[in-house]
């Protein structure tokens, strides 16, 4: 209800479909960016405690990496299919 009241507005920037689009784009690949560097941070971190489960981490690592990496291509994919 609020986002009618402020789209309603012609000056506002949630009336332009490029600003909305932008911000979502913004928003929807912030977070998996973070994600991504979180867990590249835990993986050297525990390769440096225990460097003999480096060979058992990497498909631990390759499979959380794609997976949130796809939340970022399901973004884009919305925001440019809309």
């Amino acid at each position: 209800m609020l986002h009618q009241v402020f789209a309603a507005a012609t000056d506002s920037p949630l009336a332009n479909p490029t600003f909305v689009k932008g911000m979502a784009i913004a928003i929807g690949t912030i977070m998996p960016a973070f994600s991504l560097g979180w867990i590249g941070s835990s993986v050297m971190k525990a390769i440096g405690r225990n460097p003999e489960v480096a060979g058992r981490i990497l498909p631990i690592l390759l499979i959380s990496a794609a997976l949130v990496e796809a939340i970022a291509i399901y973004v884009l994919v919305v925001v440019f299919t809309v």
